[in-house]
């Protein structure tokens, strides 16, 4: 049997082995049968003139009932032009386009013994399910639509619209994929040229509603999961250390820097550039003295930001401010150096620590000698 082989059908897609059900449409209308192969257009083995693919199909190992075989043998009567029974055409290899069929894999037990009684079942069943992938094609139509909608408001307005954004992707998907319509549900929405706004209004407007937010609380307080959840703890920003008067190296005096500024940053509860809409602090000009025009390459370098991140001249000549958006300062953190730095940093501090108390030894024995004098 074929593998990895697909069709698209009226309601998704098939392959070899499914069961399916033709439409009412054309000469071998609401048979029920089993997809034997399938050759796609284009392909050496699609050797009909059709302009779609090539769906074998086998409508004759079927468990019909005497009335249903009746009314078949009816039909290829008429079809043919001559009285004929269903075994002297045994339908076992039927060449069938997919749009002309149904998936009906895993329908249960009662539904299928009234698919083989009668063609008024199967037609019934048939024309059912058309109407409701009408109306998934609609609620797509109508999503796309929207969606292009979206992508045409400035940022304010999307955000404004934030909650329907939800309600309409969440109603779309539903509907879509998980709903299961009743016929009076269908026909009903197929009244509207948007359903997909008609139920997607209800649904943000009762998600708008808090009144059973508790329930949301009592989860978060109860369990207190999050704390499994991989949710990010709060780290309550601690001020740096004044940066050194002779700093080891340059890097590391950037690393300081950037730990000074983004507690700073971090420190203001909303943003405050002239315009409200970015965070900004002042490059201190200790750094921009040691690092020169360099000092934007080496904070970008230990800021590591995710996205744009600017400098600008501040109000007094020779000012520097930092500039970013609330977006990018939430995601700035200053990585820890590496253990061969941070080994290099410590041998460094000792050094100067040794360096310091030799001077400082040096002039007791001094001033010793001076005294002894």
């Amino acid at each position: 049997m074929q593998k990895d082989i697909y069709a698209k059908c009226v309601n998704g897609l098939i392959e070899p082995g499914d069961m399916v059900i033709s439409t009412p449409f054309g000469d071998y209308g609401c048979l029920v049968g089993v997809v034997l192969e399938i050759n796609t257009v284009g392909t050496l083995e699609h050797d009909t003139d059709n302009p779609g693919d090539d769906v074998h199909v086998n409508f004759y190992d079927t468990n019909f009932s005497e009335n249903r075989i009746k009314e078949i043998e009816g039909e290829f009567s008429r079809m043919y032009g001559a009285k004929t029974t269903f075994y002297d055409r045994a339908p076992n290899d039927v060449i069938m386009p997919p749009e002309q069929l149904i998936n009906i894999n895993g329908i249960d037990d009662e539904k299928l013994r009234g698919l083989l009684e009668s063609r008024a079942n199967a037609e019934a069943f048939c024309v059912s399910a058309l109407r409701v992938e009408e109306l998934k094609d609609r609620l797509t139509r109508n999503y796309d639509d929207y969606r292009d909608s979206i992508l045409e408001m400035d940022k304010d307005e999307i955000i404004g619209e934030a909650g329907m954004i939800a309600a309409v992707k969440d109603t779309h998907y539903y509907l879509t994929e998980t709903y299961e319509f009743e016929d009076s549900e269908v026909d009903y929405l197929l009244l509207f040229e948007n359903p997909l706004e008609v139920v997607a209004t209800k649904w943000c407007d009762r998600t708008a509603l808090l009144d059973d937010f508790h329930f949301a609380l009592h989860e978060v307080f109860n369990k207190k999961d999050a704390l499994q959840g991989g949710f990010a703890l709060y780290e309550k920003p601690v001020p740096p250390e004044p940066l050194p008067d002779k700093p080891v190296d340059i890097k590391q005096a950037a690393r300081h820097e950037a730990e000074r500024l983004l507690y700073e940053l971090k420190s203001f509860k909303k943003p405050n550039s002239p315009d409200k809409t970015e965070y900004t602090a002042q490059v201190s000009p200790e750094f921009i003295g040691l690092a020169g025009d360099r000092y934007d390459k080496l904070l970008f370098e230990a800021l590591r930001p995710p996205s744009k991140m600017t400098f600008e001249s501040g109000a007094k000549p020779g000012d520097i401010n930092i500039s970013v958006t609330g977006g990018v300062l939430a995601a700035l953190k200053v990585p820890k150096p590496s253990i061969s730095d941070m080994m290099k940093e410590a041998a460094d501090k000792a050094n100067a620590h040794n360096a310091t108390r030799s001077e400082q030894n040096s002039r007791k024995n001094q001033r010793r000698e001076g005294e002894s004098l």
